[in-house]
């Protein structure tokens, strides 16, 4: 059997300077509140030959760390639109149709606005345009562009989805 008495020594020896540098903090957390915000008031109460300053305990030992988090569902619907923005730019450039662009207006959120071509007209391209985009409805003629929407079940889903998805990253 080994003998116990140099593992005393070192356990005291290790408990006596946790002590030590402990006396700074425990002062700290028995004064009151204007002693512990005053750093000079503070400093004369900790005897000399200890260390001048105390533990700072991270906020997760404080007990003042709360995590919020929020899902951005409006952002999520716009970033769905704005996926199929860029996806019926490329098919129109790729099937030579009469569509300028497609974007997300920053003015409007869960709107789709396609632009066409100057002197065209999107009654050209309706059925098309409904048989890729099937869940896009019209929700405005604008001077500039049609503004589209998803269908409210789509905006359901797609709502849904990112509560799911934001959960699944969460627990994981």
């Amino acid at each position: 059997m080994k003998p116990i008495r140099p593992r005393v020594l070192v356990v005291g020896f290790f408990t006596l300077l946790a002590l030590y540098f402990s006396v700074p903090s425990i002062i700290y957390l028995t004064q009151p509140a204007e002693v512990r915000n005053d750093a000079a008031v503070l400093e004369k109460k900790i005897p000399p030959g200890f260390p001048k300053t105390h533990i700072n305990l991270g906020l997760d030992l404080q007990g003042g760390v709360q995590l919020v988090l929020g899902v951005r569902l409006e952002q999520a619907i716009d970033n769905k639109l704005g996926r199929i923005a860029t996806d019926i730019t490329r098919w129109a450039s790729d099937e030579k149709l009469p569509i300028k662009t497609a974007f997300v207006p920053t003015d409007r959120h869960g709107f789709l606005r396609v632009q066409m071509n100057p002197g065209q007209d999107f009654e050209s391209i309706r059925e098309k345009f409904r048989s890729r985009f099937a869940d896009l409805v019209v929700a405005e003629k604008q001077a500039d562009g049609i503004d589209f929407s998803f269908r409210p079940e789509q905006v359901k889903t797609t709502k849904a989805s990112a509560l799911e998805q934001a959960e699944r990253v969460i627990r994981n």
